[in-house]
């Protein structure tokens, strides 16, 4: 049920913390690949090196087999959401090429939050319909998403040249993909161009129940069968500014083409939502059937999220890292901003550092800090057009579109990290990474929602732990 985050281009080994937004759209454009592990993440400076040599290439054809075995543990406050993922990469190189075998399987449970509902039901509250709370269905969900990748990279002199198959299943999604990449050096390896594309369909077939509103005597707020066209285009310019530091400059571009919308989540009006949207997609209680006729003068009712047609991103990032000779140690900053056709706005600040302690184990503490802006389009309950003054906050419906989806809302995020890793020259290595994530109204920077996200106003926060071994022949 949960959307599937389609692969881009010399894409690494995920954390379940990269489905969490904010985090995601942090890390989808940092290409974090084995390629840029070999060519652009020296620690010692972080000079890229040179491209397999004559020695390496006439070296048995198993030399440098890898194997990289990764779990990962998530979980929210409230068990609110629980996701373990394990994941498994092969990389065989041949000669002048690299191929790469990469698996993943994620399972999720969670309470289900389909809308943003005032607090009118007595069997359950306290009726009090000034204040607004998730509308949980009672349903827990359960999904698995499986993933499937294979590359193949080619190795020239000074540059390196692949493309990427994906192929993803989840309950009620299924999701093919191809890329392609290129990674060029030059100025003597201190400059490195890297640009890739790539495109994948989401086709969804809703399997789940995930809307609080479904029969009535008034309508049907019913499941449709969608799809979903993801474009992602990336281009990166990293120059060597001395043996010590370098800057890297780069920018991704995506666009989405919505064939549906959305398949379990239902926004609450007060009044009738017809004329908001067809019959097939809404419910509505009349006024004599709602628990408080007095107050719900004008009834209430449900719709369908509906979101625009298409989604155009801009995601510009500035990276700079600094290596410290005396703590040879490594320090990485990393600003990104994103801009969308939703009005969106974000910015996201990372700040690692890398120290390498005792013989081959580093520690690599880390804290992120994400705001973003709320869609044109975002409210947690809207007034239908026509009805009278609402007994519940709402926003006043503006256009055709319409969402409560938090992903959509004025929040930030703060992102705390530890990563301890041992590796050496020889065929083994390991890691340990340990985590906490909050997102809350109160953390973001811009202009707040009128009407917060009711789990939002508290903040939700989440622990996640990572275990990986690495082999090498």
């Amino acid at each position: 049920m949960a959307s599937i985050l389609s692969k881009t281009m010399l894409t690494s080994l995920t954390t379940a913390a990269l489905a969490i937004p904010g985090i995601a759209q942090a890390e989808s454009n940092q290409v974090g690949s084995q390629l840029q592990q070999k060519y652009l993440h020296n620690l010692n400076g972080g000079v890229p090196q040179t491209p397999v040599s004559a020695a390496e290439s006439t070296a048995p054809w198993y030399s440098g087999i890898k194997n990289d075995i990764k779990y990962t543990r998530y979980a929210e406050d409230g068990r609110r959401m629980d996701i373990d993922v394990w994941q498994a990469l092969l990389l065989v190189p041949v000669k002048d090429f690299e191929f790469q075998l990469e698996v993943q399987k994620d399972s999720m449970s969670g309470a289900s939050v389909p809308s943003v509902v005032p607090q009118f039901f007595p069997e359950l509250f306290t009726p009090d319909p000034t204040r607004l709370i998730d509308g949980r269905s009672g349903a827990t969900i359960q999904d698995e998403l499986s993933t499937i990748s294979f590359s193949t990279n080619y190795k020239a002199t000074d540059a390196v040249y692949g493309f990427n198959l994906y192929y993803a299943t989840e309950n009620d999604t299924v999701v093919p993909g191809i890329s392609f990449n290129g990674l060029w050096n030059f100025n003597k390896n201190n400059t490195v161009l890297q640009a890739s594309g790539g495109v994948a369909q989401e086709t969804i077939k809703p399997t789940q129940s995930g809307a609080v509103l479904q029969n009535t005597a008034a309508g049907y707020l019913g499941r449709k069968n969608g799809s979903k066209t993801n474009q992602k285009y990336y281009l990166s310019l990293l120059q060597n500014l001395s043996k010590y530091n370098y800057v890297q400059i780069s920018t991704e571009f995506q666009y989405y083409n919505l064939k549906r919308d959305d398949q379990y989540r239902a926004v609450i009006f007060n009044g009738n939502p017809a004329s908001v949207s067809s019959r097939s997609q809404f419910v509505y209680f009349p006024s004599g059937a709602t628990p408080n006729p007095g107050l719900f003068v004008d009834g209430v009712g449900g719709a369908r999220q509906k979101k625009p047609g298409t989604r155009a991103v801009f995601l510009p990032m500035l990276r700079f890292v600094q290596f410290i000779p005396w703590t040879e140690g490594s320090a990485h900053l990393d600003y990104r901003y994103a801009a969308d056709s939703w009005s969106m706005n974000s910015h996201m600040v990372e700040f690692t550092y890398y120290q390498p302690i005792l013989s081959g184990w580093t520690l690599a503490p880390k804290i992120r800090y994400y705001t973003q802006t709320a869609a044109k389009f975002y409210g947690p309950t809207f007034n239908a057009p026509g009805a009278g003054p609402s007994p519940f906050p709402t926003r006043t419906l503006k256009g055709k579109h319409y969402a409560s989806d938090y992903r959509l809302s004025s929040y930030g995020t703060l992102n705390y990290e530890l990563k301890a890793s041992y590796k050496t020259d020889s065929i083994f290595g390991f890691g340990l990474t340990a985590g906490y994530y909050k997102r809350k109204a109160g953390y973001g920077a811009g202009s707040k929602d009128p009407i917060a996200f009711p789990e939002m106003r508290k903040g939700v926060g989440a622990k996640y732990f990572s275990a990986e071994l690495n082999l090498k022949l």
